[in-house]
């Protein structure tokens, strides 16, 4: 059995509706592998001898992995999986928000995109869609489905991409400064050397000064 990328208690909404004609809601503990998603009536799934699997889709059958406004069935953090080519959907509740991102970001980058619906439905069928008023049970939906996150594309004849600056701390133990951008070096020609620095003038030379003349002998 393949690894679980994703593994949780969350709420599943039953196919069927209570002796009341209420919403059924059942807590299911939810499995995603690379392979498939199942679930299961107690917590542990596989590993709880005292569990039964109560579903599974298979990885290539699902279309679509959306959230829900809250009005839709008057419950915080659903989400719809839209699965098989009559396009079935599993209504489910997760814990929070955060949760909710998790799941979807996981099983969105299982589907492959030629298999990925254009759009969906934001409601439930009762008759009618309650997102759209539409009587085609059958139509594909009123609303475009998120795109599939993919990687950046990188090619080879792309200019190296500029890297954003990195924090360096100072020895001192100072506060930390940014370094300028990193870059690929460029070629720059070479600095001219600098103009030598003039000779002095050589110092003047002092005019000769006239012979002394001799003192006069003592009479």
């Amino acid at each position: 059995m393949a690894d679980a990328i994703r593994k949780g208690m969350m709420m599943k909404r039953a196919r069927g509706k209570s002796t009341l004609g209420a919403m059924n809601w059942k807590a299911r503990f939810f499995v995603l592998t690379q392979d498939e998603l199942t679930y299961w009536d107690e917590f542990g799934g596989s590993t709880n001898p005292k569990a039964s699997k109560k579903g599974t889709i298979l990885v290539p059958q699902i279309r679509a992995a959306e959230e829900l406004p809250d009005a839709t069935f008057d419950r915080a953090n659903m989400f719809q999986i839209v699965y098989g080519d009559s396009n079935f959907i599993l209504y489910v509740q997760s814990s929070d928000g955060g949760d909710r991102q998790d799941w979807l970001q996981s099983i969105r980058k299982l589907i492959a995109p030629a298999s990925q619906n254009s759009s969906y439905h934001p409601g439930y069928f009762d008759g009618r869609w309650t997102c759209c008023n539409d009587s085609n049970k059958l139509s594909t939906g009123c609303k475009p489905c998120t795109e599939r996150s993919a990687g950046p594309v990188i090619k080879d004849d792309a200019p190296p991409p500029v890297l954003a600056p990195k924090p360096t701390r100072l020895s001192d133990g100072g506060s930390v400064r940014s370094e300028g951008p990193t870059r690929q070096p460029s070629i720059l020609a070479s600095p001219l050397p600098a103009a030598p620095a003039p000779i002095p003038a050589p110092a003047p030379v002092p005019a000769a000064l006239p012979p002394a003349t001799p003192a006069p002998a003592p009479a």
